[in-house]
């Protein structure tokens, strides 16, 4: 069944001194294959734009999830370094390997995670880009915002979300990714894991616009055993010609009201149609199955499903879509969090 993801520049530009950007490396393969681990390369800048750094190590499975060499619990070493602000120049493009999202690099012993997400923390760009000088890009760090820990449910799912968003940018919705226990969202190895996240930055008044919530949650987590509250919420774009490309978790509101007018959900944007491409559907990230969740939203099951692409080149923001059932992904046209660089 396809989907939509939205699409952006060709290559990818370091927005500050290379010392500061990670690459990730590995071998282009065909769909449904993995990376291969290819140890540690240095990503080369041009004379005069600063020494080479070390990539981080990664591995991609056969499902498409990456998992990196060097984890974190919130923070890099390199986050601890006075950055500019986010810019567009001209160093030299950085090749991004297909189906490779990346992670972050180690903190080190000691360096405590950060839980959760925090509106007023300086945002570490790690890099950006520009689509027909319409649309900045940038891939940013997440925290963890909660777990389904106590929930019952067959699957462990952790939920991230961008660590911290600078004025002007916006996110494309929240990020979900397979846990292997149930543990809580404040444990370290949930935070060791976290994605990155994309967000944008509108150059003209086209390229995005706000998004709607609509009057009830798709789902809510209501008779489970959960530790956490949680609601799923479905954006819907305030203008036609625009697609949302993920989904938002209402954490710890109890379940009344409606997330519209929070903080995060002002952060959120959906994007030009005319920047999106077609995606398929991957595997199911995670399912309420087993939980005994029968809350008031408008489905009574609720499955995660991760977007995957037949195309080589994608760099994944990692959203998420949902289903109302466990059995096939969801039906119909969805955003399909991917981004791909033009030819």
């Amino acid at each position: 069944m396809p989907g939509v993801g939205f699409m952006v520049a060709r290559e990818w530009m370091a927005c500050y001194p290379p010392t500061f950007i990670e690459k990730p490396c590995g071998r282009q393969l065909g769909v449904g294959r993995g990376l291969e681990r290819r140890g540690r390369r240095r990503a080369r800048m041009p004379q005069g734009g600063g020494k080479s750094v070390e990539s981080c190590e990664f591995l991609q499975d056969s499902i498409g999830s990456t998992r990196a060499g060097d984890h974190t619990g919130a923070r890099s070493e390199r986050a601890d370094r006075a950055l500019p602000p986010p810019r567009l120049c001209a160093f030299a493009p950085l090749r991004l390997c297909a189906f490779a999202p990346l992670r972050r690099a180690s903190a080190g012993p000691g360096r405590p995670a950060v839980f959760p997400p925090s509106s007023q923390q300086e945002t570490t760009i790690i890099m950006t880009t520009s689509f027909a000088e319409s649309l900045a890009i940038a891939i940013v760090p997440t925290a963890p915002i909660y777990t389904d820990y106590g929930s019952g449910a067959s699957l462990n799912v952790a939920i991230y979300r961008p660590v911290s968003i600078p004025d002007g940018w916006y996110y494309l919705g929240d990020l979900a990714v397979s846990l292997p226990s149930s543990v809580p969202y404040t444990s370290p190895a949930v935070a060791n894991i976290a994605p990155y996240a994309v967000i944008v930055q509108p150059l003209d008044g086209n390229a995005v616009c706000p998004v709607n919530a609509g009057t009830q949650a798709l789902w809510t987590d209501q008779h489970s055993d959960g530790a956490q509250d949680i609601e799923i919420w479905a954006p819907q774009p305030a203008k036609q010609g625009y697609t949302a490309l993920g989904l938002f978790a209402w954490v710890g509101e109890g379940y009344e009201g409606s997330p519209a007018g929070s903080f995060w959900w002002n952060k959120l944007a959906a994007i030009n149609s005319s920047y999106v491409k077609p995606g398929e559907f991957g595997r199911m990230i995670w399912s309420d199955q087993n939980s005994g969740a029968k809350g008031g939203g408008q489905w009574g099951d609720i499955a995660f499903w991760s977007i995957t692409t037949s195309q080589l080149g994608l760099i994944p923001t990692n959203t998420f879509v949902a289903a109302s059932d466990y059995s096939s992904p969801p039906v119909g046209l969805v955003p399909a969090p991917n981004i791909l660089p033009t030819l």
